[in-house]
């Protein structure tokens, strides 16, 4: 039998979902805007964030809360996920 075991804080919360994402869940691109999806796309070519600013002609804050927003949307926890995933799902070809 599978169970789950929660504080009470948690489950007294209003939105008990804030914490919990299912894992399940199949994550997809279509959350990704085309911004982002360059932004992926460099990134996986292994660039970092100040040539991938460059490139897209955009401060290298933006590249970095596009990467966060896209780790934040997909539910992912560092950059190394966020690349499998882009690989994953073929978001990114890689030459």
């Amino acid at each position: 039998m599978d169970r789950s075991y929660v504080t009470p804080l948690i489950t007294k919360e209003e939105r008990p979902d804030k914490f919990f994402y299912r894992v399940n869940q199949k994550l997809s691109p279509n959350h990704l805007t085309l911004r982002r999806r360059e932004v992926l796309q460099l990134l996986a070519e292994g660039r970092n964030m100040k040539e991938v600013a460059y490139i897209l002609n955009v401060a290298p804050r933006t590249v970095a809360f596009h990467k966060y927003k896209m780790m934040e949307l997909l539910h992912l926890r560092n950059h190394t996920d966020l690349l499998r995933f882009a690989l994953n799902s073929s978001l990114v070809a890689l030459t």
